[in-house]
């Protein structure tokens, strides 16, 4: 069985997604973003990457959904860059996969 993959956010940011093979669902709104990846949840997509910009307060969906192995929510920063929100959760799933923390804190050089 294939895994489906989804890319929900502003558009200009999930495009590129589409080029590989990933079904994109643009959305301008909070509420838009949530009903839709609430949607792929329950069609059980295994790999939803979200655009940071909606990300804000939507904690309560990655909870619901960490204690299973899918979906996995992957957030991916916009033009700006990344929130911390998406920073902190990229840090948690690469140190969950790789058993540790491979993005710690860089130290400052002597």
């Amino acid at each position: 069985m294939a895994t489906k993959l989804a890319a929900v956010g502003e558009y200009d940011v999930i495009m590129p997604f589409k080029a590989v093979g990933v079904e994109i669902y643009p959305v301008t709104s909070d509420k838009d973003f949530i009903q839709m990846v609430m949607k792929l949840i329950e069609e059980e997509v295994g790999v939803i990457f979200l655009s940071d910009k909606f990300l804000d307060g939507v904690e309560s969906i990655f909870k619901k959904v960490s204690v299973r192995p899918l979906p996995c929510l992957i957030p991916i920063p916009g033009p700006l860059g990344a929130t911390e929100f998406a920073r902190k959760r990229m840090r948690n799933l690469v140190k969950k996969a790789c058993g540790v923390d491979i993005m710690g804190k860089r130290k400052e050089s002597l």
